[in-house]
C-alpha cells in the first residue's frame, strides 16, 4: 500500500521536476509529516482565527467568537510555532534541504493568517519567521511552470 498525501495527486505527474514529494522513504515520510501537521493541526487552528475574525462576521453576516479565535491564537498556535522554531534546518527548508511539499503546506496557513493580521512573532521566533518570510518570497517557478495563477475575468457589463 503506497500512502499519498492529499495534495494534488497529479501534480508530480504532469510537473515531476523538481518532485514536491520527495522519493527517498525517510524524506518522504518527512514530508508526508509536515503536509498532515500543517493539513490537521495547523488549518484547525488557523480555521478557528480566520473563521472567527473574518469568514463569520464578513461572509456569513454571523457573530465572531472572540474567545475561540483568541484562545486558537495565544494558546493553541504557540506550541506549532514553538515546533517549528525547533525543527526548521539551518537550510531553510524542512526536507532534503530545498523546497518541498513540506513547506508548501506549513507556509501555506500561516500566509493565510498574515492576510487577517495575524504573523509569527519574530521576536519570539525568529526562525520560524525568517522561515515563513523566505518561503514566501521565493520565485515559485513550478507555479509558473504550471501557467501561473488564472487571471481574473474582465467584468461583464
Amino acid at each position: 500500500m503506497r500512502i499519498r498525501p492529499r495534495s494534488s495527486p497529479n501534480l508530480e505527474a504532469e510537473y515531476p521536476e523538481p518532485n514536491l514529494i520527495p522519493l527517498a522513504a525517510e524524506a518522504r515520510a518527512r514530508t508526508i509529516w509536515f503536509d498532515e501537521l500543517a493539513d490537521t493541526v495547523m488549518m484547525a487552528e488557523g480555521s478557528a482565527i480566520l473563521g472567527n475574525r473574518f469568514v463569520k462576521p464578513r461572509v456569513m453576516q454571523s457573530p465572531c467568537d472572540h474567545d475561540a479565535a483568541d484562545q486558537a491564537e495565544h494558546q493553541q498556535l504557540p506550541p506549532i510555532l514553538d515546533y517549528l522554531e525547533r525543527t526548521i534546518p539551518d537550510s531553510g527548508f524542512l526536507v532534503e534541504d530545498r523546497l518541498t511539499l513540506a513547506d508548501i503546506a506549513v507556509a501555506s496557513p500561516l500566509a493565510t493568517l498574515g492576510c487577517i493580521g495575524v504573523c509569527v512573532d519574530s521576536a519570539r521566533y525568529p526562525r520560524t519567521a525568517a522561515y515563513i518570510d523566505a518561503i514566501h518570497a521565493r520565485d515559485h517557478a513550478q507555479v509558473k511552470a504550471m501557467g501561473g495563477p488564472v487571471a481574473k475575468a474582465p467584468a461583464t457589463a
